[in-house]
């Protein structure tokens, strides 16, 4: 791929759950961690995500998405929320080193 095209793919989050016992743990900053481990790999190979959606059908997973900088696009059909945010250009906020480091690695592309 040439140019802003290998830039469309989108990263479709359908669903991150965690057990009411182990909110305000711990466990989700350790599963967003995996999941950002999974981007810096695929950035090594070259592979690039415009934009991250989101459906956040409970209220935890809005306010999570909200925390990350995340902005409601629109109502899904089965009464959930869906959120967007941005790689290119970021315009989602980094909560951890580790997405920081995601983060000055998408700066790196200068799109």
């Amino acid at each position: 791929m040439q140019g802003k095209e290998k830039f469309k793919s989108l990263l479709y989050i359908s669903s991150v759950a965690l057990h009411p016992k182990y909110h305000n743990s711990g466990a989700f900053k350790l599963l967003y961690d995996a999941l950002i481990l999974l981007i810096i790999e695929l950035f090594k190979r070259e592979i690039y995500f415009s934009k991250v959606i989101a459906d956040a059908v409970s209220p935890i997973g809005e306010k999570l998405c909200k925390y990350i900088g995340m902005v409601k696009c629109e109502d899904s059909k089965h009464q959930s929320k869906i959120f967007e945010g941005s790689l290119l250009p970021i315009n989602i906020r980094y909560t951890t080193r580790l997405s920081k480091k995601l983060f000055d690695l998408y700066k790196t592309l200068n799109l």
